[in-house]
């Protein structure tokens, strides 16, 4: 069972009091897994804008599931539930594929079939890595057997490591990735209040 530090998670409260915590990369149970299916999401979020706008009552619903989702996972990282967050990025993925096909090709659902397969608890997309990538949330020691599945499926996937710049664009829910700044980190999780 391999180990990767990761910089500490700085969890912003409501009060907007700072919370650093130190984590690796095995304690929170995520890997991102970059895909090699590259996508162009522009014209679909468009569409889903224009769609909600327009007061389409399915668009609207699951816009709503998805902000759930992002709540949820903001309090299971609060109370560090490995579980709770595996529910919520799973409820935010199935609300995410219900805003247009486009959003989970059968390329990218038939990665996220084999990385459910391979033990990851849940799997969502996001742009990290330039587009097309995983965000694989799983039990500590699963990641090596999911990322050789994948890896056996797509050739030209490969796993971010913490550090790189794109592994911390990665999108979960409620969480968001901030740049250099004079009160914090070159790079941090901020959940979001």
């Amino acid at each position: 069972n391999e180990t990767r530090e990761m910089r500490p998670i700085y969890i912003i409260r409501k009060d907007r009091s700072v919370n650093a915590v130190p984590a690796r990369i095995d304690d929170w149970n995520l890997t991102v897994f970059f895909t090699g299916i590259v996508h162009h999401s522009g014209m679909v979020n468009w569409q889903v804008i224009r769609r909600r706008m327009e007061g389409d009552a399915t668009t609207a619903a699951a816009l709503e599931e998805i902000a759930v989702a992002a709540r949820s996972c903001r309090a299971a990282l609060l109370e560090r539930d490995a579980a709770g967050v595996a529910e919520a990025v799973a409820g935010d993925w199935a609300a995410r594929r219900r805003l247009a096909p486009e959003v989970s090709p059968p390329e990218l659902e038939r990665l996220t079939a084999v990385a459910l397969g391979a033990g990851s608890d849940a799997v969502k997309a996001c742009g990290a890595g330039g587009g097309g990538s995983l965000l694989l949330w799983h039990v500590p020691g699963a990641r090596g057997r999911i990322v050789d599945a994948l890896q056996e499926v797509a050739p030209e996937g490969r796993p971010l490591e913490s550090g790189h710049q794109d592994a911390d664009k990665a999108a979960i829910p409620g969480l968001r990735s901030e740049g250099a700044g004079e009160d914090g980190p070159e790079s941090s999780w901020d959940v979001l209040g």
